[in-house]
């Protein structure tokens, strides 16, 4: 269960979506985080948060690649 996968490959295009309980969490935090910094008018938190989000995306999902379905 280690390297169980967190988010899958998007059927169309280029990207993750969440697929198990820790994915959805993960993107939940995330979206909560960047609405709070957001409200706070503080653009670098916001990207921090973005870029985290993407690490754990490319990190617990598959090899990133374009798909057409």
């Amino acid at each position: 269960m280690k390297n169980k996968m967190w988010f899958k490959g998007k059927k169309y295009g280029y990207g993750f979506t969440p697929s198990s309980i820790e994915g959805w969490l993960v993107v939940a935090a995330a979206m909560s985080l960047i609405i709070y910094f957001a409200k706070m008018d503080n653009v670098v938190y916001v990207g921090l948060t973005t870029l985290v989000l993407i690490y754990i995306s490319y990190t617990k999902g598959p090899k990133p690649k374009w798909r057409w379905g």
